[in-house]
């Protein structure tokens, strides 16, 4: 057994270890399957992992199929039967043939935690027994650590002793990726520090991650692979405006301000934030406005100090991607996993496929467009009535 000082430094290493790969690409005609337990499962709800990938290559023609189920196992023991399929650990691999995929990545290991260190050795044994039952279809798998579990307070249990197990999980899912030389993503430190800088609630009851928790793990996971997009920041200052991140088009002096033209140089995703600051703005309060629609209203002290600009006027086309990215996932979802899926129903619900397909064809062709950056306008003026 790794002795505890020795397990320490290797968990403090993971996330540098993992960072030091070769940079993450998706390429056109990839076919990407998320696979694992209710946390996989649930991402479709909210889009955000996908969202940050989909735009990171806008000009890949790239699918995604989440196939997550909840209470899953690395033994695929929650998975029912359903329409042709047989139940468990058959029907994960008859359903990931089917899908054809380029690229899985694959989270387990939050369930199979609560067994404890006890559980552990089975876990690493059914975990790469999984992998070698996968490889057949030749798919670059990445592989994906469980996630912490947060402390909401009592009268819920105290999860100091399940985040110790967690991290003997995480370690085992890490030396299994490194004998493979596959990618490996952790998500526990990722998710503390990102509680620790907001102070927000990431789950909703310790463990089921909430829609910041969703987007901090999508973070996370673009950091791991390599492929952070370069942060969005803009300066004023007496030679005009310099940006990182996007390409300006036109800038133009309004009455006590600026009107900016711009184009990114990807669509920024709900949870990024865009980093402004004017060096030698006057005294008073500002309108920033993001294609004519005002985002905020700011004192000119903080836009001297350099201030983030979040919400959903700032990132307006990333969640228009994402809504789009929702729905299309909520209807594989139901296609997928049919309501009443009993033998007995079976004679109309293949029937119904074509209609979902249809669907979902014709959601991926938004996808595709809003994928692709766009020029916009952002303007900052003086508001009337000084600050507030």
């Amino acid at each position: 057994m790794m002795r505890p000082l020795v397990g320490l430094f290797l968990l403090w290493l993971i996330p540098f270890v993992a960072h030091a790969q070769e940079p993450f690409v998706l390429k056109d005609g990839d076919r990407v399957v998320f696979l694992g337990n209710g946390v996989i499962e649930q991402e479709h709800a909210f889009g955000h992992l996908e969202t940050r990938l989909t735009r990171r290559w806008p000009q890949a023609n790239v699918t995604f199929r989440n196939m997550g189920w909840g209470g899953d196992t690395v033994q695929g023991l929650a998975r029912t039967g359903g329409f042709r399929q047989p139940d468990g650990m058959d029907r994960l691999l008859n359903e990931i043939k089917q899908a054809k995929p380029t690229v899985i990545f694959v989270g387990y290991g939050l369930n199979e935690s609560f067994a404890g260190e006890k559980g552990l050795a089975s876990f690493i044994r059914d975990y790469r027994k999984l992998l070698e039952q996968i490889d057949p279809v030749k798919a670059r798998l990445i592989l994906l650590s469980p996630t912490w579990h947060e402390d909401l307070g009592r009268p819920l249990p105290d999860p100091s002793q399940h985040n110790k197990d967690l991290e003997k999980y995480a370690e085992a899912i890490y030396q299994i990726a490194s004998e493979r030389k596959a990618p490996y993503v952790d998500l526990l430190q990722p998710l503390r520090e990102a509680k620790g800088r907001t102070k927000a609630v990431l789950t909703t009851n310790g463990i089921q991650l909430n829609d910041r928790g969703y987007a901090a793990m999508a973070s996370a996971i673009e950091h791991g692979l390599g492929v952070d997009p370069t942060p969005w920041e803009l300066e004023f200052g007496p030679q005009g405006a310099s940006p990182t991140g996007f390409a300006i088009k036109q800038t133009m002096p309004i009455d006590g301000g600026w009107k900016i033209t711009f184009e990114d140089e990807i669509v920024r995703a709900p949870g990024e934030v865009l980093r402004m600051k004017w060096n030698n703005a006057k005294d008073g309060a500002y309108y920033i406005e993001f294609d004519g629609k005002t985002a905020i209203t700011v004192p000119a002290s903080k836009l001297a100090n350099g201030m983030p600009l979040e919400g959903p006027i700032a990132l307006a086309e990333g969640e228009k991607l994402r809504q789009a990215i929702v729905k299309k996932g909520e209807l594989f979802y139901r296609r997928w996993r049919p309501f009443n899926d009993h033998s007995r129903h079976w004679s109309f619900i293949g029937g119904d496929f074509k209609l979902y397909d249809d669907e979902i064809a014709a959601l991926e062709k938004t996808i595709a467009e809003l994928r692709v950056p766009r020029e916009r306008t952002i303007e900052i003026k003086p508001a009337k009535g000084g600050e507030r």
